[in-house]
């Protein structure tokens, strides 16, 4: 009983005080991508890092083709930001409010 008392006591203060904000960021794997989430400026945003391909395809030669901006399409999809201006902070629901690309 001690221990876990002990425990308890060690680890409360991480949940008490945890800063929603840290559990956002890092990498994130889904939807054939790794995408990671950082501080972008006052906003958290984040950038396409690897993605997953067929054997034999360069993921670094895939294009942004179908972007609305005609000038984009010629950048790779490594690099592009596709969740930007995320609040820091979440709502009362501790969601976070942002864009998705």
């Amino acid at each position: 009983m001690k221990k876990v008392l002990a425990l308890l006591i060690l680890v409360a203060p991480q949940f008490l005080f945890s800063n929603y904000e840290d559990s956002l960021k890092g990498y994130w794997h889904g939807f054939g991508l790794i995408v990671q989430i950082k501080d972008c400026e006052d906003k958290i945003c984040g950038l396409i890092e690897h993605m997953f391909v067929e054997d034999g395809e360069d993921p670094k030669l895939i294009l942004d083709e179908n972007n609305k901006d005609k000038n984009l399409r010629t950048r790779t999809l490594i690099g592009s930001n596709i969740l930007y201006e995320i609040d820091k902070k979440p709502d009362s629901k501790k969601t976070f409010i942002g864009k998705i690309y």
